[in-house]
C-alpha cells in the first residue's frame, strides 16, 4: 500500500502494518511499496520507491538493498518495479534503472543497463514489470521499449566491443583475426587496426596505421595473426603485407613491414594476405591471393615456389596442415593439397598437389568450391567450410586417397547456415563452427547441431572470416560483426527449451468458430479454444480443424510440432512452423483426444502435450436403444417370415405333388416320343449316310466325267490345230485368209492352254499332285527352261538377264513341277513389261530368306514341327513391269483371282497360273514371296529346299519321266502370237464406206478380247464405217467425240463393263439416242432381262452368227432412218403412222411430250426447250440432226404443224382457232408455213386429206 507493508492473519482475520521507522533500521525503507514476491525458500522480498526490503517472518524484520553509485555490485536503482524468480532460483528486480539479477551465495547484484551500442543490453531503462518463464527466460516489460527477453544462459558468454568514448574497448566491432598467448589478447579488426589486451590489467593497446610512420603497421584491415617459433608476432594485411613485430618493439609498436617486391623472387609473393599456418618445422606458410608462400622465421626470407600444374593454387583464403603434414589449401576454386616431401628443401611437393571440388553427380565430392575455413580435428580428421556449401568431412582414413569421398553436412541436417568462417574443436571433441547467421555446436559423439544465436546471449548472429582462435585453456574465441565472442564451451551446458503449445483457433469446414456459436442446434465451443479442455460435435460436422502455435517467439520459424488424434491416428504427425494445424473428416462417433506439442529439436519432444478432448455425438441410429429396437424388430420380422414361409412351403409341397404326379404322365409320353424320334432319327442318318455316299459317288462321276471331256476336248483340238498349221503352210501370210486361220489357230491353242490348265487344277484338288524329284543340275535346266523366252524379249526389245554364281548347283528336284512355276512366273513377268523393260532371273543358296520391307510372305517359312531345312535354293524373277497394288498381293494367288489391269489391254489372264504356281511350290515344300510396287515392278522369290533331306523316299525318283517342256512352252507361243498379232495387224479404224454393199452409218465395236475385236469390227467394216475401242472407258471416251449411230459391247470388260457403260451412255443426254446391243457369254433370261434394263435394244450371246449380228444392226439403223421420214414427211399416211408409231428414244420421247406441253404458247422455242431440258441449244441442234434429221427450230414447227394436221382433220373447229392453239398468234402466217411444209393450204389440205383420214379412222 502507499502506508506500508500489511500482514493479514486469515485464522484471526486481524491486520499487521509494517511502515517506515526513521529510527528503527529493521523497518521498511519506505511506505510505498511497489512489488512483493515469496520465493521458493519461503523469504518475502518487498520492493519499494526507496529501495529492496528482505523481510524475516520469524523476527519480524527488514534487511534493506540501496543503490550505491561507488559499488557496482548494488542494486541498480532505488525505485523497484517488479521482482520474478528464474529457473535457477535467482531473483531479478525490476528498477526504473535496469534489472538486477541478486546472486545468493555472492550475496550481490549483477546489474543490466540500457546500452544504445549494444545488442545485448537493454533497449530502455525504466523496468515495469517482469515475467520468468520455465526455460530460463525472463520477460522484461519496458516503458516506451517493448519487450526485452533476459535468458539466465546468456552470462555463459563473454564480449570485448566496441564502445564510442570508452578509451578501454575494441578499436572496431568487425573482427576479422584473433590470437593469444600468456601475456595478451590480439584482435585484428577489418578497419580498426590491431588490438592487444593485456592480461594482466585488461587494458588495451591499439596499433593503427600511420603513413608518416614508416614503423606502424602498414594497414588497418588484419586478416591473420600468428606468433613465430622467434617469438615474434606476424600481422597478416589485406593489400599492404606481412607485418613483423619482435618481442623488444611490442611496447614502441614498431613493426618490420615486408612487401612483394617484383624483381625479388626471395620477397612476399603477394600483398593480399589471408592465412598462415606453421608446420612442424618451424616454417609459416602464408597464403595469399597470388598464391602460396613459405616464410623462414629464422632468416626472415620467404621461398616462392613454381606451380606447373594445370590448376595452380591461387586466391587462398585458409591454410592448414593434417597429422601427415600435408598442407591443405582452401580457395575460391576448390580444395587444394600438398603432399609433404621429406626430400624436399620446403618440406611439400608442389608438383603432386591435388584439386578437388564439386561434381554435381557424385554426393560424395565437395559440396562447394568456394571454400573459407578448413580445421583438422583430433581424431584426424579433416573438416572443410564453404561458403554457401555447408560443411564438409575428410575422414582420416581418406586423407591419401587420390578420389577421396567427403561426407557432406548442411542446413537441412541441422547446421544454422551454410556459410562456415571459422571452425574450432573443443576439448570434448565438439566442433564449433561460426556462420552467417548463427553458432553451431556439433556434437562429435551424436552427430547433431546445436545451434545459438542473439537470444542465447550471442553477440550478432553474423561471424566474420576467419575470425575463429581456441587459446590454451580451451576457450574460444569468434569474430563477429559486432565485435569478439569469448567463451569456455564446458561451461556451455545444454539447456534444451521446450516452447508451450496453445490452442489458437477452431473451425469447422474451414470457418473460425465463435464463443456460444451454434451448429445443429448445439453449442461448438462454451469458451476460447485456448482455454477449452472438451468440445462436443454432431456427427453432421464432417470436418473441423484446430489451429496451434508454440510459445516462443525468438525463431518461431525454427519450431517444430507434433499433433495426434488418440482414438484415430495410430502415430503422431509431424509438421513444420509453415503448417500449425490440424484437419480431420469423417470421424466417426466417439470420444477423441487430440493432442500436440512442440520442439526446437525435429527429432526431440520432450514437453508435454495440450489435451483436449473432442466428442463427436454418434447418430442415433448407433445408439443402443435404436440397434436393440431394430434387432427386436427383426427378429420379429424373421420369425414372422418363417411361420409364413412354412405355410407357403406346405401348400406349395401339396402343389408340387400333384405336379409331379402329372409331370410323370407327361414324361413318359415324352419318352415314348423321343424313343420314336430316336429311331426316326437313326432312320434319317442311314438315309443321311447313303445319300453321302451317293454324293461322293456323283462327285467321283464328276470328276471322272471331267477328266473324260477334257481328254475328248483334246481330240478335236488336235484335230482342229494340224489341219490348221498345214492349211497355213499352203497359204500366203499375205493373203487375207491366212490371218484368219492364224486367229483360229491361236484361239485354238488358248483353248488348249485353259484345258490344260484345269486339268492340272483338277490333279490339285484330288491331292493326285505328287512330288517326283531327281538329282539333277538347277543352273543349266533354268538357263534351258529361258531359251524359249528369247525371242520373245527380242520382239517386246525387252532386256532378258540371267544371274548364277560360279559352279552347279546339284539338288533333287521336280523338273516338271520347276518347269511350271518359272514358264507360269516368266509369262507373267512378260505380259506385264511394256516394251524397253527388263526382266532378270536370278538363281543362289541362301541359309534363309532375310524378309524386306513390303515383302508379302505368299507361303512362309514351316512351323516348328517340320523338319529343319539348312540351306535353300532361291530363284528370283523380277521385272521392271507396271506392277501390282498392295492390297491385291495376297489375292492373286486365289484360284480364279484375275487382278484388274484396267490400262493394260489384252492382260486378263483366267486366274489360274499364279494358282498353280503356289500349289507346286507348297508341293516341293518351298517358300514364296511377292514384293510389288505399282508403277515400278515386281518380284518373285521361290525358296526350295537344297538337298533331299526333307524328302520322302516316295518322292524320289531315280530318272525323270517327265513330258518335257511341250506344255509350258505353249505359253511362250501364246505370248508370241499376241505379240506378232499386235505388230502385224494393225488397229480398226473409221474407213470409207463401200458403196455397193452399205450406208455412211457409224458403228462402234467394244470389245477386251483382240481376237474378237478383230474379227467383229473386220466383219462389220465390209458395210458400215467401224471405229473399236479395247474398255468401257475408252469406248465412253470415243462414243462421247464421235457420236456413233450404233455401239456393240462385250459385257465382261476390266475397269468399266459393258452394263455400266450402257448406264452411263442412257444417262448422259449427250449419247441417251444412240442404240447398244450388247454381247456376253452368258445366255441365261435373267441376264437377258439385266441387259435390256440398263438401256440396251439388243442382246446377243456368244457364240453368235456373225449375219445374225449384221442384220441386227442394219436392221436397228433402219429405223432409225425411217422414224427420220416419218418425221420429216408431209405424207398424209407417214402423218399418221408417226401418230402410231411408239418413239423408243427417251431424249425424243421428253422433246416431243415438252413441245406438246407448251404447244399453246407461241414464244416456247429453241432456247426454251433447251432450258426446259437442260441442255445447250448446240447439243439439242445435234441430236435432233442426229435422230430426226431436222433441226431444233425446223423439228419444233413440225410438231405443231402435225398437230395442226390432225385437228384440222377432225373438222370441228376453226383454221384460226388451231392456229392459237398450236402455238402461231397470226393466222396468215399459219396458212404460208403449212402450206410450205404440206404443199397445201389448210382448206386444200382437209379437202385432199379427209378421205385417207377416214379411211385410216376405219
Amino acid at each position: 500500500t502507499g502506508q506500508g507493508l500489511a500482514l493479514l492473519d486469515p485464522s484471526s482475520g486481524s491486520m499487521t502494518l509494517f511502515s517506515y521507522q526513521p529510527a528503527n533500521e529493521y523497518s521498511i525503507s519506505n511506505n510505498d511499496v511497489q512489488s512483493i514476491l515469496q520465493d521458493r525458500a519461503g523469504t518475502l522480498w518487498i520492493g519499494t520507491n526507496y529501495g529492496l526490503n528482505r523481510f524475516e517472518t520469524g523476527s519480524k524484520r527488514f534487511y534493506r538493498y540501496y543503490h550505491d553509485p561507488g559499488d557496482e555490485y548494488s542494486l541498480v536503482h532505488n525505485s523497484v518495479e517488479d521482482i520474478a524468480e528464474d529457473v535457477q532460483g535467482n531473483l531479478v528486480f525490476g528498477t526504473l534503472g535496469g534489472i538486477s539479477i541478486y546472486q545468493r551465495q555472492e550475496n550481490l547484484f549483477h546489474n543490466y543497463t540500457y546500452n544504445s551500442y549494444a545488442v545485448t543490453e537493454l533497449n530502455n531503462e525504466f523496468v515495469n514489470c517482469l515475467y520468468a518463464d520455465g526455460d530460463g527466460n525472463v520477460w522484461i516489460g519496458t516503458d516506451r521499449g517493448g519487450i526485452n527477453q533476459f535468458n539466465v544462459y546468456q552470462n555463459e558468454f563473454e564480449y570485448y566491443v566496441s564502445i564510442p568514448g570508452e578509451a578501454q574497448s575494441l578499436s572496431s566491432n568487425t573482427i576479422n583475426s584473433v590470437w593469444e598467448d600468456e601475456e595478451a589478447l590480439w584482435v585484428g579488426t577489418a578497419g580498426g587496426g590491431l588490438n592487444k589486451i593485456d592480461r594482466s590489467d585488461g587494458r588495451y593497446l591499439y596499433y593503427r596505421a600511420d603513413a608518416s610512420d614508416p614503423a606502424a603497421v602498414s594497414s588497418d584491415f588484419i586478416t591473420c595473426i600468428h606468433r613465430d617459433v622467434t617469438g615474434s608476432l606476424l600481422v597478416g594485411t589485406w593489400g599492404e603485407g606481412l607485418n613483423i613485430l619482435t618481442p623488444g618493439n611490442e611496447k614502441a609498436g614498431n613493426f618490420i613491414n615486408l612487401r612483394h617486391e617484383p624483381d625479388n623472387d626471395r620477397s612476399l609473393i603477394h600483398n593480399f594476405i589471408s592465412s598462415m599456418a606453421e608446420d612442424m618445422y618451424g616454417m609459416v606458410w602464408i597464403g595469399t591471393y597470388g598464391g602460396i608462400t613459405a616464410y623462414h622465421p629464422e632468416s626472415g626470407m620467404f621461398s616462392t615456389f613454381s606451380q606447373e600444374s594445370a590448376d595452380p593454387v591461387n586466391r587462398v583464403g585458409c591454410l592448414e596442415f593434417d597429422i601427415y603434414n600435408n598442407l591443405w589449401a582452401g580457395t575460391e576454386e576448390g580444395l587444394f593439397m600438398i603432399p609433404s616431401d621429406d626430400h624436399s628443401a620446403c618440406r611439400l611437393d608442389f608438383s603432386r598437389a591435388r584439386k578437388y571440388m564439386l561434381r554435381e553427380e557424385d554426393p560424395e565430392s565437395l559440396s562447394g568450391n568456394y571454400v573459407i575455413s578448413i580445421q583438422d580435428d583430433s581424431e584426424g580428421n579433416l573438416w572443410v567450410g564453404t561458403y554457401g556449401y555447408g560443411l564438409n568431412k575428410l575422414p582420416v582414413d581418406q586423407l591419401d586417397k587420390p578420389d577421396p569421398r567427403f561426407v557432406r553436412y548442411a542446413d537441412r541436417d541441422g547446421l544454422c547456415n551454410n556459410t562456415i568462417y571459422g571452425i574450432q574443436e573443443d576439448r570434448s571433441g565438439n566442433l564449433w563452427l561460426s556462420t552467417d547467421n548463427g553458432l553451431s555446436r556439433f556434437h562429435a559423439a551424436t552427430g547433431r547441431f546445436t545451434n545459438f544465436y542473439v537470444v542465447d546471449g550471442l553477440l550478432h548472429n553474423q561471424f566474420y572470416w576467419s575470425a575463429s582462435f581456441r587459446n590454451s585453456s580451451g576457450i574460444l574465441y569468434f569474430g563477429s560483426m559486432r565485435g569478439l565472442l569469448s567463451f569456455d564451451p564446458a561451461g556451455i551446458g545444454e539447456h534444451p527449451v521446450h516452447p508451450g503449445v496453445i490452442l489458437t483457433d477452431f473451425k469447422i469446414y474451414n470457418q473460425p468458430v465463435g464463443v456460444g456459436e451454434k451448429f445443429y442446434d448445439r453449442v461448438a465451443i462454451e469458451k476460447p479454444i485456448c482455454l477449452a479442455d472438451k468440445i462436443i460435435l454432431p456427427h453432421k460436422i464432417r470436418e473441423f480443424s484446430l489451429d496451434f502455435s508454440a510459445l516462443y517467439y525468438e525463431h518461431p520459424d525454427k519450431v517444430y510440432y507434433a499433433y495426434k488424434m488418440v482414438g484415430f491416428d495410430d502415430d503422431w504427425r509431424y509438421v513444420s512452423s509453415s503448417r500449425r494445424y490440424a484437419s480431420y473428416t469423417n470421424l466417426k462417433g466417439g470420444d477423441y483426444t487430440f493432442m500436440v506439442k512442440a520442439s526446437l529439436d525435429e527429432g526431440l519432444f520432450e514437453s508435454a502435450p495440450v489435451e483436449l478432448e473432442i466428442s463427436i455425438l454418434p447418430p442415433f441410429w448407433v445408439k443402443p436403444w435404436f440397434i436393440l429396437s431394430m434387432v427386436l424388430l427383426l427378429v420379429t420380422s424373421v420369425l414372422t417370415y418363417i411361420r409364413v414361409r412354412i405355410i407357403a412351403l406346405r401348400s406349395r409341397q401339396r402343389e408340387l405333388e400333384q405336379l409331379v404326379a402329372e409331370r410323370t404322365a407327361q414324361i413318359r409320353g415324352q419318352k415314348e416320343q423321343l424313343e420314336q424320334q430316336n429311331r426316326e432319327i437313326l432312320q434319317q442318318r442311314d438315309k443321311l449316310m447313303e445319300l453321302n455316299k451317293k454324293v461322293q459317288q456323283a462327285n467321283q462321276q464328276q470328276m471322272r466325267f471331267f477328266t473324260h471331256i477334257s481328254h475328248e476336248f483334246r481330240t478335236p483340238l488336235t484335230l482342229i490345230i494340224t489341219p490348221l498349221e498345214q492349211m497355213m503352210k499352203e497359204v500366203s501370210s499375205r493373203s487375207p485368209h491366212y490371218r484368219t486361220l492364224l486367229l483360229m489357230k491361236r484361239n485354238a491353242q488358248r483353248l488348249l492352254h485353259l484345258i490344260n490348265q484345269l486339268m492340272e487344277v483338277r490333279r490339285i484338288k484330288t491331292g493326285k499332285m505328287e512330288l517326283k524329284a531327281s538329282r539333277g543340275e538347277l543352273v543349266g535346266f533354268i538357263e534351258n527352261v529361258m531359251q524359249s523366252f528369247y525371242g520373245l524379249a527380242t520382239q517386246k526389245e525387252i532386256i532378258f538377264e540371267f544371274n548364277a554364281p560360279p559352279g552347279p548347283i546339284v539338288s533333287y528336284f521336280d523338273r516338271d513341277k520347276i518347269e511350271h512355276i518359272l514358264y507360269n512366273l516368266l509369262s507373267n513377268a512378260f505380259k506385264f513389261t511394256p516394251e524397253g523393260g527388263q526382266i532378270i532371273v536370278h538363281v543362289g543358296k541362301v541359309k534363309q530368306k532375310m524378309i524386306l520391307q513390303g515383302d508379302v510372305a505368299i507361303i512362309g517359312p514351316p512351323d516348328h514341327r517340320q523338319p529343319e531345312v539348312n540351306e535353300y535354293v532361291e530363284i528370283t524373277v523380277m521385272d521392271t513391269g507396271y506392277g501390282i497394288e498392295a492390297e491385291e498381293l495376297k489375292n492373286i494367288f486365289k484360284r480364279f483371282f484375275r487382278i484388274p489391269m484396267e490400262d493394260i489391254p489384252g492382260s486378263q489372264g483366267t486366274g489360274i497360273g499364279l494358282y498353280l504356281v503356289k500349289e507346286l511350290i507348297r508341293t516341293h515344300k518351298g517358300q514364296l514371296f511377292i514384293q510389288s510396287k505399282k508403277g515400278e515392278g515386281t518380284t518373285f522369290t521361290v525358296l526350295i529346299p537344297l538337298g533331299s533331306e526333307f524328302l520322302s523316299l516316295d518322292e524320289i525318283i531315280e530318272t525323270d519321266t517327265s513330258s518335257g517342256k511341250a506344255i509350258p512352252k505353249l505359253h511362250v507361243d501364246l505370248l508370241e502370237g499376241q505379240i506378232q498379232q499386235k505388230r502385224s495387224e494393225p488397229e480398226p479404224h473409221i474407213r470409207a464406206v463401200n458403196h455397193r454393199k452399205g450406208s455412211g452409218s457409224l458403228v462402234m465395236v467394244i470389245d477386251d478380247d483382240t481376237d474378237m475385236l478383230r474379227f467383229t469390227a473386220g466383219y462389220l467394216n465390209e458395210s458400215f464405217n467401224v471405229v473399236t475401242a479395247h474398255d468401257g472407258l475408252e469406248g465412253l471416251e470415243k462414243a462421247r467425240q464421235l457420236m456413233p449411230d450404233l455401239i456393240i459391247s462385250d459385257i465382261l470388260m476390266p475397269g468399266l463393263d459393258g452394263l455400266e457403260l450402257c448406264a452411263r451412255l442412257k444417262s448422259d443426254m449427250m449419247t441417251s439416242h444412240i442404240p447398244i446391243i450388247l454381247l456376253t457369254s452368258r445366255a441365261e433370261v435373267e441376264d437377258f432381262l439385266e441387259g435390256m434394263e440398263y438401256g440396251a435394244l439388243d442382246y446377243i450371246a456368244k457364240p453368235f452368227d456373225i449375219e445374225l449380228l449384221e442384220a441386227k444392226v442394219r436392221n436397228l439403223i433402219n429405223n432409225q432412218d425411217r422414224l427420220k421420214r416419218l418425221y420429216t414427211s408431209s405424207r398424209m399416211e407417214d402423218l399418221i403412222n408417226a401418230k402410231k408409231v411408239k418413239v423408243q428414244d427417251h431424249f425424243l420421247q421428253k422433246v416431243i411430250m415438252t413441245v406438246e406441253e407448251h404447244m399453246v404458247n407461241h414464244q416456247f422455242g429453241v432456247k426454251e426447250l433447251a432450258d426446259a431440258l437442260c441442255i445447250s441449244r448446240s447439243l439439242l441442234h445435234k441430236k435432233l440432226i442426229t435422230t430426226v434429221g431436222q433441226s431444233a427450230n425446223t423439228f419444233i414447227n413440225s410438231i405443231r404443224l402435225k398437230k395442226a394436221a390432225m385437228l384440222l382433220l377432225e373438222g370441228d373447229r376453226k383454221v384460226s382457232e388451231i392456229a392459237f392453239e398450236t402455238g402461231f398468234n397470226d393466222p396468215k402466217y399459219f396458212s404460208k408455213i403449212f402450206k410450205k411444209h404440206f404443199g397445201k393450204t389448210p382448206s386444200e389440205f382437209v379437202e385432199a386429206n379427209i378421205a385417207v383420214n377416214t379411211q385410216f379412222s376405219t
